[in-house]
């Protein structure tokens, strides 16, 4: 029953908190085979349950010397999905599973879905596991196995070993081997905002340089007037500008000319603003300067969101620091702004963790 409601996206927690009673009542879980077992974390993981008990006894269960052996790839690939969807972090536990994967020579027989969560469960948790993550990324690069990846599920692979910032061969080549298939024309053609910045952020959070990969990306999304750069979300537009900035790759239609990119985008629509975190605006701040790119409307719009919402008020050094930087390094001189960042960095809860 917990499966099926998995499975078809049903969500109901009195249903599911039923089910872990009665798991907990009669102790199903020693009494399970192994693939209800998995079933079951599984259906609470996709429907985003967490019962503190199933949670605790799962651990447990994990841990019994006899449990792990029948388990195939795509049990331990479900299990350690099921674990990070529900922020379960035991080190133990994902020591234990990633050592039996890689000492039974599991990846072999693994599909590509099986290797991707995998991964992505252990660089959500970040666990680093040493031997078992370039294991992953060896089985990943065999042939025709990324070919079987949808652009998503590419973006996120890269995403996954990014985030984990790796440097153990095969990985470096499985990144190299994800931005030459990026670069394809028909993969590259359906890549919507989100899969640009998970892999401008990717490439560049493992200092993979890629300047053409990084080109590519941003000539198909400043292509047809620029239609795409409308369907960032100001998430997006941060870690974008922040991935080209750590690249070094400076794309003017992408970040902004008078016409097209992310700068008269944010002057046209002044209220994505309010969608950005701190730390995103002082991002995209940052990147434009280190980037050397000057654009007086958007930095005189964002100097006067700052001031008339009093989002400085609620800046840590590191935003003061970096806006403070922005505008000193491209000559900007907005003095509402600057007198309130000057404010904020004398309060003695931010004035005492700035470093020299």
């Amino acid at each position: 029953i917990a499966w099926a409601f998995g499975t078809l996206g049903v969500h109901s927690e009195p249903l599911m908190a039923a089910i872990a009673r009665q798991v907990k009542a009669d102790n199903l879980l020693m009494k399970m085979r192994p693939q209800e077992f998995v079933n079951i974390i599984w259906a609470f993981a996709a429907l985003n349950v967490y019962d503190e008990f199933l949670v605790a006894a799962t651990q447990d269960y994990l841990l019994e010397p006899h449990v792990m052996r029948p388990f195939n790839s795509q049990d331990f690939s479900n299990t350690a999905w099921a674990l990070a969807r529900l922020q379960v972090r035991n080190e133990t536990v994902m020591a234990a599973m990633g050592n039996a994967v890689v000492g039974r020579d599991l990846l072999r027989s693994s599909s590509v879905q099986a290797v991707a969560n995998m991964a992505w469960a252990y660089a959500t948790l970040r666990m680093p596991h040493p031997i078992l993550l370039p294991e992953l990324a060896s089985a990943a690069l065999s042939p025709g196995m990324l070919a079987e990846l949808n652009p998503q599920g590419l973006c996120m692979l890269a995403w996954t070993f990014g985030t984990l910032k790796m440097k153990i061969p095969p990985i470096p080549e499985l990144l190299r081997e994800i931005s030459f298939q990026a670069q394809e024309p028909e993969i590259l053609e359906t890549f919507n905002a989100q899969d640009v910045s998970m892999l401008a952020w990717a490439m560049s959070a493992s200092q993979r340089k890629d300047k053409a990969l990084f080109q590519a990306m941003a000539d198909h999304a400043v292509r047809e007037g620029g239609r795409h750069l409308a369907l960032f979300k100001p998430r997006e537009i941060a870690v974008t500008c922040w991935a080209f900035a750590k690249q070094g790759v400076l794309v003017p239609e992408l970040l902004g000319t008078d016409k097209v990119g992310f700068a008269p985008l944010l002057v046209k629509n002044p209220e994505l603003l309010s969608g950005f975190t701190n730390q995103g605006i002082a991002v995209t701040m940052w990147s434009f300067a280190h980037l050397g790119h000057r654009h007086d409307g958007l930095f005189s719009t964002v100097a006067e969101f700052l001031v008339q919402e009093n989002r400085v008020d609620t800046f840590n050094s590191v935003d003061v620091a970096m806006v403070l930087w922005a505008l000193a390094t491209l000559g900007y001189r907005y003095e509402r702004l600057v007198n309130a960042l000057a404010e904020r960095s004398q309060v003695e809860v931010v004035a005492k963790d700035f470093s020299a």
